[in-house]
């Protein structure tokens, strides 16, 4: 489906698309980031070529999630501001980022869900 112009938008609606244009650009220059591939780096499993260790349950595993270990949107305040966020996203150095597992990555993030949930419900 093609996407009306931007010009017949709303307010609301146009900040909305740009929002999702950002997020979609900030999450590219994460893949480049220098201290994402240094977890990846520091993860590799030197007895299973292509294959990463994760650091939660130590297991070797073929595909490795580098975790940030304080989220981009903090699961109580939400997403305050563009600076916060991108504070969070890009971290410096790699101590606030960790290399998990699909498994371990998904249980981090369906905990952090229920917290988000759990404070759109009760305000």
């Amino acid at each position: 489906m093609k996407k009306p112009p931007l010009a017949t938008l709303s307010k609301q609606e146009y900040e909305l698309r740009l929002n999702k244009m950002l997020l979609a650009a900030l999450g590219k220059c994460w893949m480049y980031w220098p201290p994402r591939a240094e977890v990846k780096r520091r993860c590799k499993d030197p007895n299973r070529p292509g294959w990463s260790i994760c650091e939660q349950c130590h297991e070797s595993r073929e595909v490795l999630k580098v975790d940030h270990i304080n989220p981009c949107v903090d699961p109580v305040k939400g997403n305050t501001s563009w600076g916060e966020y991108i504070e969070r996203r890009f971290v410096f150095g790699t101590d606030g980022l960790q290399g998990l597992c699909t498994d371990c990555h998904g249980a981090k993030s369906k905990e952090e869900n229920k917290i988000r949930q759990g404070i759109k419900k009760h305000g």
